[in-house]
């Protein structure tokens, strides 16, 4: 049933795919993982796809810092944060989403200068 929902998703039937894919994660919980990897994945593709036709969208920098950061790469995100600060650095979101992943990670010192960089004037 789940490789169903991904058949359907593949094919862009959402509404269909996500019925499927619920089903068969009432049925066995951990495709409820699966199916998230593969999400998460395909928005970090098209993330990628957004930021080569522009690569000063912003919001496709934030965006895949965040899907990185689900993911655990905390390196990359950091990298994503990185340029959507050097894109928009007036931008707090981005900041804290940034200081988010050092302070996930017993990272205080860095978190600590991330704030401190977006409230510098």
């Amino acid at each position: 049933m789940y490789h169903k929902g991904v058949a359907l998703y593949n094919q862009g039937k959402l509404d269909e795919a996500v019925k499927v894919i619920n089903e068969s994660i009432g049925l066995n919980y951990h495709w409820a993982d699966n199916w998230n990897e593969i999400l998460i994945n395909d928005t970090i593709n098209m993330l990628n796809y957004a930021i080569s036709a522009n690569p000063n969208n912003t919001s496709a920098w934030i965006n895949k810092g965040d899907a990185l950061h689900k993911q655990g790469k905390y390196d990359d995100a950091i990298k994503a944060y990185d340029e959507a600060i050097r894109l928009d650095p007036k931008n707090t979101s981005v900041w804290f989403a940034k200081a988010h992943v050092f302070l996930g990670h017993g990272q205080i010192r860095n978190a600590t200068e991330v704030y401190n960089e977006a409230s510098a004037p």
